[in-house]
């Protein structure tokens, strides 16, 4: 069960079915009707939520904006300002484990089922591991995430990226349906900074650019201009592992 911390501001039943009147242009008066299922029966401001079972946190959340459709046919809520939730430890004295922030989020009340959309990053500090996605789902029943999407995972500085991923309430066991490769981070940086082929960085100097035999009175300057050819794949371009 969802608890609420602070004042509910609840829409009044009676104007679930009203009839509002507009004036048009032409003097004619025209009638619309209120659809009870699109008129949320709740809006909350600064929100807190906790929710626990059997009396043991599961996770508690803070919204700076709720609204609640009992009414409609999948009754939901929605976090049209962003959400923040954070995930209890269900070993270790109900310590907050892990934690995930979006722009955006819809909770399908019947289902357990929520759905964050942009910027969606979930964090395990402790096993120093970040998620990113631009879309993220939660399975409260299923107690997993999952995402069609590309995402990003940064794992104890590694870069894994790929599209579809699956993982755990607390970010510990994940995989992707379709890996795009590692990027390790430390040789990113030192590589990034070399424009040279293989044969220049035996010995880790440079060779010299060989002189020109020709007289001087015949030397091309476009010819001694000319740099030695850069191999593909080398050119500062990070190293690629398969996972």
């Amino acid at each position: 069960m969802i608890f609420s911390k602070n004042i509910i501001v609840r829409s009044i039943a009676l104007l679930m079915g009203a009839m509002l009147l507009f004036s048009c242009d032409k003097g004619d008066v025209a009638l619309v009707t209120v659809d009870p299922k699109n008129k949320p029966t709740q809006i909350s401001r600064n929100h807190k939520l906790l929710q626990s079972k059997n009396g043991v946190n599961e996770f508690r959340g803070e919204t700076p904006l709720l609204e609640k459709y009992d009414n409609a046919e999948e009754p939901y809520m929605e976090f049209r300002e962003g959400i923040k939730i954070e995930m209890f430890s269900q070993e270790h004295n109900q310590e907050i484990e892990s934690r995930i922030t979006a722009d955006y989020a819809h909770y399908n009340i019947n289902k357990e089922l929520w759905e964050a959309r942009g910027n969606v990053v979930g964090v395990n500090e402790k096993e120093e591991r970040t998620v990113l996605t631009e879309q993220l789902f939660w399975d409260q029943r299923a107690k997993k995430y999952y995402t069609k999407e590309a995402a990003t995972v940064i794992d104890k500085g590694n870069i894994y990226k790929g599209v579809g991923l699956v993982t755990d309430e607390d970010f510990r066991n994940w995989e992707f349906n379709r890996a795009r490769g590692q990027l390790e981070v430390e040789e990113q940086a030192s590589d990034s900074t070399s424009m040279d082929s293989p044969e220049q960085m035996q010995g880790g100097v440079p060779p010299k650019e060989p002189e020109s035999k020709q007289p001087p009175t015949r030397r091309n300057p476009a010819l001694e201009r000319r740099q030695p050819l850069v191999k593909d794949g080398v050119n500062g371009v990070p190293k690629t592992v398969e996972p």
